[in-house]
């Protein structure tokens, strides 16, 4: 699903929650929730304060998503095959 709002933004409505001190405000404002407003905030508040973290989960992620899209393969592999065999079977 696609935010409605680019990182850029995200990052204004942050520091604009930051510098006024009234997320509940800000949040108003842009009709989003406070659990959003600290997710985001949390988020990039580790890659804001260590690239390291911030390039680990990253890792972490493509390593999971890897792993997700083999499963799928196999998933599609076994069905096809599958597929033809009821195919030749028929004939």
């Amino acid at each position: 699903m696609r935010s409605r709002f680019t990182d850029k933004e995200k990052q204004q409505i942050l520091k604009e929650g930051r510098s006024k001190g009234a997320i509940e405000r800000v949040c108003k404002k842009y009709d989003i929730s406070a659990s959003t407003f600290y997710r985001w905030r949390s988020r990039v508040g580790v890659q804001e304060a260590d690239p390291i973290l911030h390039l680990r989960s990253l890792q972490l992620e493509n390593r999971r998503l890897k792993h997700r899209v083999a499963e799928l393969s196999l998933d599609y592999t076994i069905l096809r095959s599958a597929l033809i065999n009821d195919r030749e079977n028929e004939c």
